[in-house]
């Protein structure tokens, strides 16, 4: 290392730079008697001199040998000067130099006769120099000195020939040379304190300075090295001065920018960096380098020019901006990315970018195959690392397998300064390959569980230290939380837009994906079709093996049904699909991008044909089929509502036909369909209005035509159409939901009708009044609080009323459908079974229901009395009530022959047009005043 030899360079560097050399001493006062400070401190003594012997040789009448010899003093006086080495000779002999001037003053004084005129104020001269350079015993002895020159001549003329006006004048120049030379003394004395202590707090500012201060001279040596610089940068001072600065403290990759920028600067003067804040890269005593920030100032007024730098080590504020980069960065794209998957590449870009990473990976958990796997991979452009970046594709890492799968398994961060030499990890040769070096791996976590790793590598060594890797586990814990969060959230959305057993969209999402998928169609031209599909029998799986077997044809039936669609999505044109489920037994299957109606069709025959192959559940081989309507929309003013209610129309409309057929929804059925829209208008209207009527038809006994019972029945009294029945309306308000209104306003209103024959009659008993339920009333979970209340406000007794409900409708939900039963029958109310026989006539099932009686549907009874296979059934049925303990009550009597055949096959009730047609109440009052 190169050190400073010129002794002399280094005290000059030492006297001019600042701050001082810690442990040297200021000495002012000896400073202008060493050989670079005496002449240019002393050249207005020197000149005086000069000038006095100048004037002394051209004045005439001057001795010349006084002159001679002044001369020859002063001569020597100065020769001395030059030459002897005053910084180091005694305190005492420094003062020769002004002290010798004297007698030069007093020989050119002598040359005048012993007059203080003329060259006597010359005298003053050595008296300021020793004031201003010199200390008090100095100035005692120039004072001294300067009274004895004066003096001398009175000593050589005698007293008595001294003129009287010299002895004034010698007077005179003693006390001003004593006043002034004191004054300046006491002047000089208190701006050399001052230097000191400016000095000192120099010193003890860059001493105590926590920005590292070096002087640099113009070979690019060191002559000052404060204690910040010391700590900073690890050498003693002693060390640092005389080295070159470029070897000490100038990483290998920047030494010859630094020398080159030194020379241009010595050549030209050219100010690149003076006086300007830079920020470069500075290295320590063991090789590390680390940021600075950097300030180079020219000390004014030194030549060869030297340089003061300021240094800051600004480590601790990168990694802080660097976190702040990071955290902003990632607190920007959880903010911004609406699910994990969009975030996760942002993610990788922010952290990377902002540590100053080349490559990142995103590996999450795959929890059911118990591994780690790679979801995104982010590089920076200016490298290439292709065969690291495609075994990442692919890897799966086991938990503890290399530093990915230890970090999944502690929850800890990790990280490499050679990646390559890694235990267990598959990706060593890859990563040598393309480079690689350092590592870092830090955990996703969500409390104590570790959702993923994130990784990411640098071509560069990295220095990771605590602080930065507990900055990053934060980080990690913060990306851990988000994506629980929107996994919780896509969770909750998917199960909003999703069926909670097969997992398929919802209505909802079915619908907003026929809204984007007219609106293609509107753009592009090509169709739209919604398949609408329903079980068939599907209920009698469910009656018959239970819900859980329907639960696994459900699921059966799902899974055909997206093997179906992504089949027509490669066989035949289709760009897009989506099978929806709609509840129950109801799937919905959206085709896209068709290219006419045909192809629709086409996947609704592959769906039946999917569907008819045979699937064993319950230990039973089912074989399904559905009713399939399909309707197909262009976007033209199409609607999602509309086009699966078109579906929906077409399906019921296959249904009719019978089982596994499919319809296509056409104008026709666009026309029925806008009629019942039509009529569900009008009948909402006729409930508000007032139009609907009850009608009333009797129960009697076939033994004697006596009134048993009176059934309520509705009909519309229609202000253009006349008086429309049942079978009209009914089927509209169960479709609509009008139902459960319109079932209600008959109870109440029969109910009414029967307290107030009751009223009338007095203690003639009035007959039981039934009334008919439909199957969303008994649905209806309100039903019995309903009935008790209309009881409650129309004050008819609950035996006095009679419920009939189609055997159907039991059978629809039989659980559910006894304990609505055995809540009513708890109230009192006789409970019907209608139009026995049509449906499952289930005995199993009769045994379970309360009921009072049976309904024989008027089928059965038409036969009677020709038709002796129909007289042994209504036969069958009777004495099969009989047993159970039930009435029968025949349907649809007619003629004499029928009630004859009843009376004989011994049914106790019946009901029919023989008997009297269903009546308004007033002619319904009088029929029943006639019976009783």
């Amino acid at each position: 290392m190169a050190r400073v030899t010129d002794g002399g360079d280094r005290d000059r560097a030492a006297a001019l730079m600042s701050p001082r050399p810690r442990g040297a001493r200021w000495t002012i006062v000896r400073e202008p008697f060493a050989r670079d400070g005496l002449l240019p401190r002393t050249w207005p003594f020197a000149f005086a001199l000069a000038l006095g012997l100048v004037l002394a040789a051209v004045e005439p009448g001057r001795d010349p040998a006084a002159l001679r010899a002044a001369a020859a003093l002063a001569a020597l006086v100065v020769i001395a000067v030059a030459v002897a080495p005053w910084s180091r000779l005694p305190r005492a002999a420094q003062t020769v130099p002004a002290l010798a001037c004297l007698p030069v003053v007093a020989l050119l004084r002598a040359s005048e006769g012993g007059t203080t005129s003329g060259f006597a104020p010359l005298v003053l001269v050595p008296v300021f120099w020793l004031a201003i350079y010199g200390n008090r015993r100095d100035l005692t002895l120039a004072i001294a000195g300067m009274a004895l020159t004066l003096g001398l001549p009175l000593v050589l003329v005698g007293a008595p020939e001294y003129p009287a006006a010299e002895w004034k004048r010698l007077v005179l120049w003693v006390v001003l040379g004593g006043t002034v030379g004191a004054t300046v003394q006491r002047l000089v004395g208190a701006a050399r304190q001052g230097a000191r202590t400016g000095a000192a707090l120099t010193t003890a500012i860059v001493d105590s300075a926590l920005d590292c201060v070096m002087t640099m001279d113009h070979q690019g040596r060191l002559v000052e090295f404060n204690p910040a610089a010391e700590r900073t940068f690890g050498y003693r001072r002693e060390e640092a001065v005389g080295a070159e600065l470029a070897d000490l403290i100038v990483p290998p990759a920047l030494r010859e920018a630094h020398r080159h920028g030194l020379a241009r600067y010595m050549a030209g003067g050219e100010p690149r960096v003076l006086d300007r804040r830079l920020e470069l890269t500075a290295m320590r005593n063991d090789g590390r380098e680390f940021p600075v920030e950097l300030t180079i100032t020219r000390i004014a007024g030194v030549q060869p020019p030297m340089f003061t730098g300021y240094i800051r080590d600004v480590t601790e504020r990168r990694r802080a901006e660097r976190d702040a980069a990071a955290r902003h960065g990632v607190a920007r794209v959880l903010a911004e990315s609406p699910t994990v998957a969009a975030a996760t590449p942002e993610l990788l870009a922010a952290l990377a970018q902002s540590m100053e990473w080349d490559l990142g990976a995103l590996w999450l958990v795959d929890e059911e195959a118990g591994v780690l796997r790679c979801e995104t991979i982010w590089q920076d452009d200016s490298i290439s690392a292709a065969a690291f970046r495609e075994l990442t594709a692919v890897l799966t890492i086991a938990r503890g397998q290399g530093p990915l799968g230890r970090v999944w398994s502690t929850g800890a961060p990790a990280s490499s300064e050679a990646v390559a030499d890694e235990p267990d990890y598959p990706r060593a040769r890859a990563a040598a390959r393309d480079g690689l070096r350092a590592g870092l791996w830090l955990p996703i976590r969500s409390g104590a569980e570790v959702l993923g790793v994130l990784e990411f590598y640098s071509r560069a060594v990295k220095h990771l230290d605590e602080p930065l890797l507990e900055t990053l586990a934060n980080v990690g814990s913060q990306i851990g939380e988000f994506f629980r969060r929107r996994r919780a959230e896509e969770r909750l959305a998917h199960q909003a837009l999703h069926d909670d057993l097969t997992g398929l969209p919802n209505r909802g999402l079915l619908l907003d994906r026929l809204g984007h998928a007219l609106e293609r169609s509107e753009r592009q031209g090509s169709p739209v079709a919604v398949l609408f599909m329903d079980l068939d029998n599907f209920k009698v799986v469910n009656d018959s093996l239970g819900h859980h077997v329907g639960d696994q044809l459900l699921l059966e039936v799902a899974a055909r049904l997206q093997r179906v669609l992504r089949r027509s999505d490669t066989v035949g044109r289709i760009g897009g699909g989506t099978v929806a489920r709609f509840g129950g037994d109801e799937f919905v299957v959206l085709c896209e991008d068709l290219t006419e109606e045909r192809e629709a069709l086409v996947i609704a025959e592959r769906i039946s044909r999917a569907l008819a192959q045979p699937v064993v559940l319950g230990g039973q081989e089912l074989v399904v089929s559905a009713s399939i309507g399909l309707a197909v929309g262009t976007g033209g003013g199409a609607t999602p509502e509309a086009l699966v209610r078109d579906a929906d129309a077409a399906m019921y409309r296959a249904k009719e036909q019978g089982p596994g057929r499919c319809e296509v929804f056409d104008q026709a059925m666009r026309s029925r369909l806008l009629e019942r829209m039509a009529s569900e208008t009008e009948l909402r209207r006729a409930i508000d209005g007032g139009e609907l009527r009850l009608v009333y038809q009797p129960i009697v006994a076939v033994a004697d035509g006596s009134v048993h019972a009176v059934e309520a029945l509705v009909r519309w009294q229609h202000p253009v159409r006349g008086l429309v029945g049942p079978d009209e309306f009914i089927p509209v308000a169960e479709d609509s939901g009008l139902i459960l209104g319109l079932g209600r306003w008959v109870l109440s209103e029969a109910c009414r009708q029967a307290t107030e024959w009751e009223d009338a009659w007095g203690d003639c008993p009035a007959p039981r009044m039934f009334v008919n339920l439909s199957a969303r009333q008994l649905a209806d979970r309100d039903l019995v609080e309903h009935v008790t209340a209309i009881l409650s406000e129309t004050g008819l007794a609950p035996e006095r009323l009679g419920l009939e409900i189609t055997e159907s409708l039991l059978m629809h939900e039989v659980d559910a459908s006894i304990a609505t039963l055995q809540a009513l029958k708890a109230l009192g109310v006789c409970l019907h079974l209608d139009d026995f026989g049509t449906g499952y006539s289930s005995l199993s099932y009769l045994k379970r229901f309360p009921l009072d009686a049976l309904k024989l549907d008027r089928s059965f009874v038409a036969g009677l009395g020709t038709d002796t296979q129909e007289s042994a059934i209504v036969a069958a049925v009777v004495e099969m009530a009989r047993a159970l303990g039930l009435a029968v009550i025949a349907e649809g009597v007619e003629t004499e022959e029928q009630l004859a055949s009843l009376r004989g096959l011994g049914c106790e009730l019946a009901q029919g047009y023989y008997f009297a047609h269903p009546m308004p109440a007033p002619a319904a009052a009088e029929f029943l005043r006639s019976r009783t």
